[in-house]
């Protein structure tokens, strides 16, 4: 299997009222193609600040994250476009990286509008891809405030859909949902993961069961790495999270 992304010797600081935090502490660790990796710990345990560093949304102080042979710190101007466009981040709360403003339809469509496809094309496409995720045709023509929490994040899934990039990055993507609505958004992404390498940073384990390798995290550095089976039996902290819930 491939290696797709790589760390060496990560570390990630935060500077607050003039002193240093350092949520992410030396990791190694390497991600292969098609692989399903989760993270988990407790909050504050530095999970979320190491899966937007593995994407590029933060620079490490220190180390190298390598993506498909290339160090991400060493990307040019014009290279680092090409680079993100195989990066697909999903959010706990989608509001944020949708435009108040634009209609949901414009919104999603935006990729094939840039690439040259017509207006009325792009629409159906984005029609067709709310079907794909349980909302109705009809909504490209609302806005992101007239969907509930549970409904724009179907919206993020639909616009991954489109994107089609090879790394998928899930950071509590279904954390802040309704029982019912979280259902209906697993099984939404679940589809979405399918022979794609994806990141899933877990608020609840349930989540993460069949992850390919989970990655415990304590105190801003990786504790242990294995399946799920194998972490509970050996690793006393997962099963202290697991037994909890992660809630």
């Amino acid at each position: 299997m491939k290696d797709i992304i790589k760390l060496s010797d990560v570390v990630v600081d935060y500077y607050r009222n003039g002193n240093t935090v350092r949520a992410v502490a030396g990791v190694d660790l390497t991600l292969n193609s098609g692989e399903i990796l989760g993270l988990v710990g407790e909050s504050g345990c530095g999970k979320s600040t190491l899966g937007k560093a593995i994407v590029g949304i933060l620079q490490p102080s220190q180390g190298e994250i390598t993506f498909d042979g290339q160090i991400v710190k060493k990307l040019t101007r014009g290279q680092r476009p090409s680079h993100f466009r195989n990066l697909q981040m999903i959010f706990q709360d989608p509001y944020g990286s949708l435009n108040p403003r634009r209609k949901i339809g414009v919104q999603i469509a935006d990729g094939l509008l840039v690439a040259g496809m017509s207006k009325k094309n792009a629409l159906a496409k984005a029609e067709d891809l709310l079907e794909k995720v349980g909302l109705p045709r009809a909504a490209i023509s609302r806005f992101p405030h007239q969907f509930s929490g549970g409904q724009r994040q179907r919206i993020s899934i639909a616009r991954a859909i489109l994107k089609n990039a090879p790394i998928l990055l899930l950071d509590e993507a279904t954390s802040a949902l309704d029982s019912h609505s979280e259902k209906y958004v697993q099984s939404a992404l679940d589809n979405l993961m399918k022979n794609r390498t994806t990141i899933v940073i877990a608020h609840r384990l349930s989540t993460i069961l069949n992850a390919d390798r989970i990655v415990v995290i304590d105190k801003s550095k990786i504790i242990d790495v294995g399946t799920h089976s194998e972490l509970i039996r050996r690793c006393k902290h997962y099963a202290i999270l697991y037994k909890k819930g992660l809630k």
